[in-house]
């Protein structure tokens, strides 16, 4: 979400209003900051100018001085902001406030896999695995090898069954949900017109399957917001969402310095970069053939 206009009210009295009496429209700065929280909103320009003061209405008559137009936009839209500033304009007495936005997405590639521990109180993926632990334990090939081997590459095949689990049971999650979404709007639709009266029962079995998935899902995004706390009832699912959202969008990298000092935001540019450090981090170099512990009191290779 992007909003933004003459809001006729200040954030802060300090930084944002000089001279005149120390009030403003507090009902609408109010009914803002509920808005703003709710959907984790944010000040772009104070965000990047926490200290800076700067008014966009001036009252030449009686020396008042306010910043009352700017911009709020979603926090994780944040990052595609590259510009917020002010700039005068003629025949009025407001700034005009600027905003330079890339819609562009990032490219993203694969993530690091990570296991899902839920997978260990599902008793299918339990059998999966102990199946395929006995099954190469059995295998003529790994009889023989070196333990540490043997370790490593079960624990590749391991993660290869898991990954394979997970895709297929988080497609037939997705398509129960559709399934179940669909029978119950097919069911309120018989109640409503008198075509099946006697499906209440079916009706609200499926909303109790739907609220449990749903409930599962939640407990995810959850874990994967990373979120310290949570109780019952607490606060929506929306929160998580947004925090998930919040913490992916922290992960991605948007602008980088190259070795010359150069601001890069390009995309390919930056994965350039990336892949052209790590390259020559890890590449062979030449090292010294004289003995590193020569230089030491007391220590003479043979």
């Amino acid at each position: 979400m992007i909003c933004g206009g003459d809001f006729n009210f200040v954030f802060n009295l300090d930084l944002d209003k000089e001279g005149g009496a120390r009030r403003t429209n507090f009902n609408a700065r109010k009914d803002c900051f509920t808005l703003m929280e709710k959907y984790d909103l944010i000040d772009i320009w104070r965000d990047r100018n926490p200290l800076t003061k700067y008014f966009t209405w001036h009252s030449n008559i009686s020396e008042i001085h306010c910043r009352l137009d700017f911009f709020i936009v979603s926090r994780h839209l944040s990052f595609k902001v590259k510009d917020a500033f002010f700039q005068p304009t003629f025949h009025t007495d407001h700034c005009m406030v600027v905003l330079c936005f890339d819609p562009t997405d990032v490219p993203r590639g694969r993530r690091y896999w990570k296991f899902n521990n839920s997978l260990l109180s599902d008793p299918a993926y339990i059998d999966l695995i102990n199946s395929l632990i006995e099954r190469y334990k059995q295998d003529p090939s790994a009889l023989n090898a070196d333990p540490v081997f043997m370790w490593e590459n079960l624990k590749f095949k391991i993660r290869a069954e898991t990954i394979f689990y997970s895709k297929r049971k988080a497609t037939q999650s997705r398509n129960y949900e559709r399934f179940l979404i669909s029978h119950i709007s097919k069911l309120e639709s018989d109640i409503f017109n008198g075509m099946a009266p006697n499906s209440q029962d079916d009706l609200e079995n499926a909303r109790e399957k739907l609220h449990m998935l749903y409930k599962n899902k939640l407990e995810g995004i959850i874990v994967r917001s990373t979120a310290r706390w949570v109780e019952e009832g607490e606060t929506n699912s929306k929160y998580f969402f947004n925090l998930e959202k919040r913490n992916r969008l922290l992960s991605t990298i948007y602008e980088l310095l190259n070795k010359d000092g150069v601001l890069m935001n390009d995309a390919s540019q930056i994965l350039d970069e990336i892949r052209s450090f790590y390259t020559s981090l890890y590449s062979a170099r030449h090292c010294s053939s004289t003995p590193c512990f020569d230089n030491l009191p007391g220590f003479h290779s043979d």
